[in-house]
């Protein structure tokens, strides 16, 4: 296997933990809605485990190897459309990962902790918010595959 090969592998397979994972949690989070007060806070403290300690690290490691494959393949640029594109989600899906879900998770937890009847409503936010984010990525994954561009 060439370095490129296994810069490649590593970039798909934590894409796939990120993306897929995300994907995952999104449908898990819409049929949540309206189930138990139990069944939501386990999803919300779970999700709030998986985004730190799965999805983020599988970000980064995208990211890192993503660059890794840019460096070692002359034909390709930094200011390829497809990169761009790739770059822009990142960023995008980054600044909800860190800006929205940290504090809108807490609050939930409490507020489903609390029996708060805001609870549901946030959670449906939540998830439409996710829904968005996901279809960022989704967009993302399309460049990677089409090229456009190139």
């Amino acid at each position: 296997m060439t370095l490129l090969e296994t810069y490649k592998l590593l970039h798909v397979l934590a894409a796939i933990v990120w993306v897929g994972g995300g994907i995952l949690t999104l449908v898990f989070t819409w049929r949540a809605l309206g189930t138990d007060r139990e069944h939501r806070l386990g999803l919300a403290r779970d999700t709030e485990f998986l985004a730190n300690r799965v999805f983020a690290p599988a970000a980064m490691v995208a990211l890192l190897f993503g660059i890794l494959m840019v460096l070692e393949v002359d034909a390709y640029e930094f200011t390829d459309t497809w990169i761009v594109i790739g770059f822009t989600g990142l960023v995008l899906s980054t600044i909800l990962g860190m800006a929205y879900y940290p504090p809108q998770s807490k609050r939930l937890i409490t507020e489903i902790t609390e029996i708060d009847p805001k609870a549901e409503g946030r959670l449906a936010t939540i998830a439409k918010v996710s829904t968005i984010d996901m279809g960022i990525l989704v967009v993302v994954v399309w460049a990677m595959v089409a090229k456009p561009g190139l």
